[in-house]
């Protein structure tokens, strides 16, 4: 039985409790009141200090008194985020997608996209929020997120040729399918928490902008580990864990220049099987 997981509640970016979920039972979904969202958004810009609500995203070092709006510690950075929960107060957002369910076969992830128009270049485009992470994209770029289908841009550089893991979890053996099962719920408890799911998410970055999050801590393997993936020999589980690691921008000018020239474009349901977003303020645009 396919059950809508209680965790795809994607439209509140910033909790103000955190809360760990377990996956219901059959026909016994558990849903929670969000704190606030961009349909009930708080009344004022109190609430975005990050320090303060979201404190375990950050390194053990950061002295949790400072502000960090959306993670930056300058709020002029984060502008357009402000701008973007006011027009919330204001009633001006169209949402376009939508909640994640978990199912033996396949996980969706939460996800949410809203209109927002960049002031400062007048462009139109789309707010993506997930569990603490914020992503614009101009609709140039990505014209179909109304209709909840993206294109994903990967680059190869000079390869000619490239391998994606592609199956139908229904003709999986019984040995492979219990590794997918294991996957999945792997990749369930990671998104049952929204720290747990930033950290996660972030746990294989390394930049300068970075150095305030919890950022090279390769956590999620970890965590696979410890739910029986082997995810180090050779065989379906690394293959997995492999592909699932693997990083596309919903912006062309990375897959097409900056780790061109060959790429490839995979157009995707908006909130397809283990799609997740890195943060803004990760200088990543995936």
């Amino acid at each position: 039985m396919q059950d809508e997981a209680p965790y795809g509640c994607t439209v509140s970016l910033f909790h103000l409790h955190r809360h760990r979920f377990g996956i219901p039972s059959p026909g016994a979904v558990r849903r929670r009141t969000l704190a606030y969202s961009p349909s009930k958004p708080p009344s004022r810009d109190y609430f975005f200090q990050c320090t303060w609500i979201l404190a375990g995203i950050f390194n053990p070092q950061i002295n949790l008194r400072e502000h960090r709006y959306f993670g930056s510690p300058l709020k002029d950075s984060a502008r357009f985020l402000f701008d973007f929960w006011a027009n919330a107060r204001r009633g001006d957002l169209q949402r376009y997608c939508q909640f994640g369910f978990f199912s033996d076969h396949e996980l969706r992830t939460p996800m949410a996209a809203y209109h927002h128009v960049r002031d400062y270049c007048d462009t139109p485009g789309s707010l993506l929020i997930q569990h603490g992470s914020y992503q614009w994209v101009s609709l140039e770029d990505q014209p179909n997120i109304p209709a909840g289908e993206v294109s994903l841009y990967r680059g190869i550089g000079q390869a000619t040729r490239f391998r994606c893991l592609r199956f139908r979890p229904e003709e999986l053996s019984p040995a492979n399918g219990e590794i997918w099962r294991k996957y999945l719920r792997v990749q369930a408890d990671m998104l049952s928490d929204s720290i747990l799911s930033f950290n996660t998410i972030h746990d294989r970055l390394k930049r300068c902008e970075t150095a305030g999050l919890r950022d090279g801590t390769w956590v999620g393997d970890e965590l696979a580990t410890q739910a029986g993936l082997d995810i180090q020999s050779a065989g379906f589980a690394r293959d997995l864990w492999h592909a699932a690691q693997q990083s596309y921008s919903l912006e062309p000018v990375m897959g097409v220049v900056k780790f061109g020239p060959h790429h490839v474009v995979v157009k995707t349901p908006l909130a397809i099987s283990g799609s997740r977003r890195s943060s803004r303020v990760s200088g990543k645009q995936r």
